[in-house]
């Protein structure tokens, strides 16, 4: 026994000193059904990766904090969508900020810090080509206010959904990381805008925090299209989805003539089994009232990203814009971290640390 509790203390101290020490990795145990949760993933040990492990052009790079998307259902539903699926018994995928601890690249030094699809992981061996060098601030505010998610509500809304003054806008999931950007957006624009969120609660916090001039609370309606109407007098001109289903097709039967429909997400659809997804009715609409539904992804726009993170930074420093975080501590929070935001209990932008605020990068 004494020898065994000497062998553990042991590593533990040496796990500071020698890089060969184990780090912790998060794979993809098998293709959800319904909500992720624990049991879809496996958490395992892996050595971490120093630079003998790398081939040229390749940099290690030590994980800081990853975030939490939607979209990440998509990535596990073992179907190819605009990336290939995380495979099963593979490291899952998230986008993340992090510094460089060894190198073998023209591009990269030790200590620069980098976003990219980084997973999760502690430590991730990763091509230059994917990686983006960021300023020195909190990753917080890389991934949150500046990060995917904003960046997606900022060409979604201005871009596809060509937002004018006197608008009505509806934003679904109004209360989450795109939604609540897309809020703010459109009032900065002079748009009178309609949230649509889940329990009273997060409805109050879109009205009284982002901005919105109404928020319907889908969770406990007996009629929502009666809802949407009365909130929008006017009817709607530009809806942004992020749910699909049920929600996209009562907006459909409000919108005005030439009204934009910018589609972003359909999360009723990612938990749901095929057969449990629910189609549109009122299509002919788009053609009566020449609606305009179009899908984007967000790095369609990566060449104009600096001119919108400048722009996003400009509205936030005049207190124009504000992100709500929910942030999780350690990797091994990250499934619950999906499971919170995925089964709607999430208020704005949802992110997991990995790297100890008081550890030294």
């Amino acid at each position: 026994g004494s020898a065994c509790a000497r062998k553990t203390k042991t590593k533990n101290i040496s796990s500071r000193t020698n890089p060969k020490m184990s780090q912790t990795v998060i794979h993809l145990k098998r293709i959800p059904s319904g909500v992720p949760g624990y049991d879809d993933f496996d958490i395992v040990q892996r050595p971490i990766p120093t630079e003998s492990d790398l081939k040229d052009g390749e940099v290690v790079v030590k994980v800081e904090m990853v975030s939490i998307d939607p979209a990440m259902r998509m990535w596990i539903s073992g179907k190819k969508t605009y990336i290939d699926p995380v495979k099963p018994g593979t490291t899952m995928y998230a986008g993340g900020v992090g510094q460089v601890t060894a190198s073998k690249s023209t591009k990269f030094a030790i200590g620069d810090k980098v976003s990219g699809m980084l997973g999760w992981n502690e430590y991730s061996i990763q091509s230059q080509k994917l990686l983006s060098r960021v300023p020195d601030v909190p990753a917080e505010t890389l991934l949150g206010i500046f990060g995917l998610t904003s960046l997606t509500a900022f060409f979604g809304i201005l871009r596809v959904g060509q937002i004018k003054k006197g608008d009505t806008v509806v934003v679904s999931t109004a209360g989450g990381a795109t939604g609540s950007i897309v809020c703010q957006i459109a009032k900065i624009h002079g748009c009178r805008v309609v949230g649509i969120a889940g329990g009273a609660k997060k409805c109050q916090y879109v009205v009284d925090h982002f901005g919105a001039n109404a928020c319907i609370d889908y969770k406990n309606t007996t009629d929502l299209r009666k809802d949407i109407k009365k909130a929008c007098p006017k009817g709607v001109d530009v809806y942004f989805d992020n749910v699909g289903g049920v929600i996209l097709d009562t907006v459909l039967g409000l919108a005005n003539d030439d009204a934009r429909f910018v589609m972003c997400g359909a999360i009723s659809t990612y938990n749901a089994n095929g057969e449990d997804a629910v189609g549109i009715k009122n299509y002919p609409v788009i053609i009566s009232r020449r609606i305009r539904m179009q899908g984007f992804i967000v790095t369609d726009f990566a060449k104009e990203f600096k001119t919108a993170i400048g722009q996003l930074m400009q509205w936030s420093s005049e207190g124009k814009l504000t992100q709500n975080l929910q942030m999780f501590e350690g990797l091994n929070k990250a499934p619950e971290a999906l499971n919170v935001l995925l089964s709607g209990k999430n208020t704005g932008k949802t992110l997991v640390r990995i790297t100890p605020q008081t550890a030294k990068l």
